[in-house]
């Protein structure tokens, strides 16, 4: 719809592309705000997990991602 709609230039097509992509994005919120509501009132007496999906959340790094052991650029290893 980006490329048929938004790039065409007519302006009922970017008018159409708007009202839809408004749309998408208030029910993406919606539906994020629901999930996540949802599973806050499952842990709702353990702290540990209630942390654990606040982390989640705001897309905290897990301890599994590490930093690169080395880095190459223009040969020259760093």
């Amino acid at each position: 719809m980006y490329k048929t709609h938004f790039l065409s230039g007519d302006p009922s097509k970017l008018c159409e592309f708007t009202k839809y992509s408004n749309r998408l994005n208030y029910l993406k919120n919606i539906s994020k705000k629901a999930y996540f509501g949802k599973h806050f009132d499952l842990c709702k007496g353990n702290l540990k997990a209630t942390w654990k999906l606040i982390g989640t959340l705001i897309k905290r790094k897990t301890k599994g991602q590490t930093a690169p052991i080395r880095i190459v650029r223009n040969s020259k290893t760093y």
